[in-house]
């Protein structure tokens, strides 16, 4: 039994292709969609679509919204507390610092030190205190 290679292959240029015919009879239309929405909760429609899809879903998407915002709100008044008392320590660090330098200026003035030395440490709390001032209405 003998094979012609090149008499299958003349039998086969001569054959139209099916893939060929197929990809040429047919044509196909690709449509995409794209949703978009801000927040935790898509609108009600898409929501619907959802409950539709999987039962239960929208149940466990408004929980989730539910649990989101709980703990944004835990967070917020964490952040809120530690401000407050990271300016409440500020405040009383601040009245410390001044009180001493106060202190210490009124025993330079008894030990009869220099004015300038006077001046010097009551001066450097005033400044402080007139910049936070001035901040504080800048602000």
């Amino acid at each position: 039994m003998k094979k012609s290679k090149g008499k299958k292959s003349k039998n086969l240029a001569k054959r139209p292709s099916a893939v060929g015919q197929a990809a040429a009879a047919s044509t196909t239309t690709i449509v995409s969609q794209t949703a978009k929405w801000s927040g935790p909760l898509p609108p009600p429609a898409q929501l619907q679509e959802f409950e539709n899809v999987v039962p239960g879903s929208a149940e466990r998407i408004l929980a989730m919204a539910e649990k989101q915002l709980d703990h944004r709100t835990t967070a917020e008044n964490k952040s809120l507390s530690a401000n407050i008392l990271a300016t409440q320590r500020g405040q009383y660090l601040g009245a410390g610092v001044s009180a001493v330098a106060i202190g210490g200026a009124a025993i330079a003035v008894y030990l009869g030190a220099h004015a300038v030395v006077s001046v010097a440490l009551v001066g450097v709390p005033l400044v402080a205190v007139i910049k936070a001032v001035v901040e504080a209405r800048s602000n």
